[in-house]
């Protein structure tokens, strides 16, 4: 076995070579001279007063549909991104059915 020692200012390499006859085995380690540095950090502090938005599953929300022939006041229930609503229009005697897929939603960014 033969054990080889390569130094610099900040590591240092080992070299353990197994021979017999040929070379059979080759074990290289290091070590570090210098504690690790860490230069780009980023520290993200979430505190009670963040503001951290999470969509609700289920959602209840109650509206108006208001055309000039038609005013009626609707109910409608959300589940993940599907809204379906049901409503009824007292002047002209006719219930309103509504169904609504959300394509996308986006989150405004923040002015620096």
């Amino acid at each position: 076995m033969y054990y080889d020692t390569a130094r610099s200012k900040d590591v240092v390499i080992y070299s353990t070579d197994t021979v017999i006859g040929s070379l059979v085995g080759k074990k290289l380690s290091y070590k570090l001279l210098v504690p690790l540095k860490i230069i780009d950090t980023t520290i993200v502090e979430i505190t009670k007063d963040s503001l951290i938005f999470v969509p609700n599953k289920y959602e209840i929300h109650a509206g108006l549909i208001a055309s000039p022939k038609m005013l009626a006041p609707t109910i409608e229930f959300s589940i993940d991104r599907s809204t379906y609503g049901i409503g009824y229009d007292p002047f002209n005697k006719q219930p309103v059915i509504s169904y609504k897929y959300r394509l996308f939603s986006w989150t405004p960014k923040k002015r620096k």
